[in-house]
């Protein structure tokens, strides 16, 4: 395929990886650098079949996207061999594509294949996360591309500073120095060194980007108003783990809620993760076409700050709502999981959450304990919030401004490689 069959060459190729969520992360810094540079062109790239599946029409997400990019693509891989093929947003999946799902927002034409450097320009860049280089398809574009610049801002937040010997993917000394990891907190540069070999001067601790809150404020003012649910409490879902978070356990939360909504007389408003199955407990709890729950793919900020109370299922979703003074509950109780890397302990040694360990929820894993922390919150959430906040700060960077110096130091960084390396 030559050059000249391509919509018009990319300066910067976002990949959809772990899912869609990624895309917040990337959003504010999105925002930043079309600012700057208007006339730049910005790509997707989707790694697998699972990513492409969540683009969904009503996704706020995938919504606000296509306000930034010109062009979307998915990675192809035959006979160990990865091809680019454009994916066309503005329509429906026909019926004959079997990989889509009737909901999704996309048609995709894989019958035109591109190479990597037919879609992009000789000083395209790639955003991403680096903790997604276990990606096959993410790391076979790595692979291709390993000469250009490669940022990195993560999906989550990991604090453990340890890595397993399962867990190490380091990228060869050359490589290494093609690109930035951009942290939220300084204790992260540790885990970045050790599992991927990124040296320090490859590293900036910049705070969480969408955390900004200007950026906040802005998302505030752009988001339509959310959808009239009367009081109600606000559950950001995930999928059921047999490691880390059981669907028996998952039962036993969505119980607790399902009680403490009816004892309040509150709606339940359920958030799900991008990847979770739509029947994940789900049913087993609430029955089928109970009006007492309703799932929503509406943006969860404005969703939590009209909210009773909102609960996390182990989320980062937390660390966002926390940046608003929105107080979460986190209601699992990982007791029984003593044999998953993913959990921190406590001071008897039990497995709880990175987000219990250091205080950024309340956890209350019983009715009544959620009953209690309910009235403190419905009397007193500034300063419920106001606590959580404080903590938030001794562990992450301050984020104000940090989408416009993440965006500087993209757009100086590649100059740079441009006049030094092209």
């Amino acid at each position: 395929m030559t050059k000249d069959a391509a919509e018009g060459k990319l300066d910067f190729i976002l990949i959809l990886s772990p899912s869609v969520a990624i895309i917040d992360a990337w959003m504010p810094v999105l925002y930043e650098l079309r600012e700057k540079q208007p006339q730049c062109k910005i790509g997707v790239l989707i790694p697998d079949d699972s990513t492409l599946k969540e683009i969904d029409p009503s996704n706020y997400l995938i919504q606000n996207l296509k306000k930034y990019v010109c062009a979307w693509y998915k990675c192809i891989s035959q006979k160990n061999k990865l091809s680019y093929a454009p994916v066309d947003s503005r329509t429906r999946a026909s019926g004959r594509h079997q990989t889509l799902t009737e909901r999704s927002a996309i048609s995709f034409r894989p019958r035109t294949k591109y190479t990597l450097d037919d879609i992009a320009s000789p000083t395209c860049s790639f955003l991403y996360d680096i903790n997604e280089l276990k990606n096959k398809n993410v790391r076979g574009t790595y692979e291709q591309a390993r000469e250009r610049r490669w940022y990195s801002i993560p999906h989550g937040s990991d604090l453990r500073n340890r890595t397993r010997q399962a867990e190490k993917y380091k990228l060869d000394s050359d490589a290494a120095l093609k690109g930035i990891c951009f942290l939220p907190a300084q204790q992260e540069t540790k885990t970045y060194s050790d599992r991927y070999g990124v040296h320090k001067g490859n590293m900036v601790v910049s705070g969480i980007p969408k955390h900004d809150p200007f950026w906040l404020k802005s998302c505030a003012q752009k988001t339509n108003p959310a959808q009239n649910h009367g009081r109600y409490c606000l559950v950001i879902s995930r999928n059921s783990s047999s490691s880390y978070f059981p669907l028996h356990e998952k039962i036993r939360v969505l119980t607790i809620i399902k009680h403490v909504a009816s004892e309040n007389g509150l709606k339940v408003v359920v958030k799900r993760h991008p990847k979770e199955d739509p029947d994940d407990g789900f049913s087993a709890v609430f029955g089928r076409g109970n009006g007492r729950v309703a799932f929503t793919q509406e943006n969860y900020l404005p969703l939590a700050q009209n909210a009773s109370v909102v609960f996390s299922f182990f989320s980062s979703v937390a660390l966002d709502l926390i940046c608003i003074n929105v107080p979460v509950i986190e209601p699992i109780n990982f007791s029984q999981c003593v044999d998953t890397p993913k959990l921190w302990r406590d001071d008897q040694g039990l497995p709880i959450s990175q987000y219990q360990y250091y205080g950024f929820v309340i956890k209350a894993t019983t009715k009544e304990q959620v009953n209690r922390w309910l009235e403190k919150i419905e009397h007193n959430r500034a300063e419920v919030g106001i606590n959580l906040r404080n903590r938030y700060l001794s562990v992450y960077k301050d984020p104000t401004n940090s989408p416009q110096l993440i965006a500087q130091k993209i757009l100086s960084d590649r100059d740079y490689f441009v006049r030094n390396c092209v």
